[in-house]
């Protein structure tokens, strides 16, 4: 039987709630595990950029 997603199988796979739900559940141990290797630094809240421009503001102000 076909898919009718364009990823077939692997986006029947990526749109499963158990799966996000532990590649995130990854990430987030990850990040506890560095924050315990290095606690001397210090994270910074950041937004995604959504646009050519917004990187462009982004690389004005480095």
């Amino acid at each position: 039987m076909r898919s009718k997603t364009p990823m077939g199988c692997a986006g029947r796979i990526v749109d499963d709630p158990k799966f996000i739900e532990s590649v995130l559940g990854f990430f987030d141990g990850l990040k506890i595990m560095l924050d315990d290797e290095h606690p001397d630094h210090v994270r910074i809240g950041a937004q995604p950029v959504a646009s050519g421009q917004e990187a462009a503001k982004f690389a004005d102000v480095i």
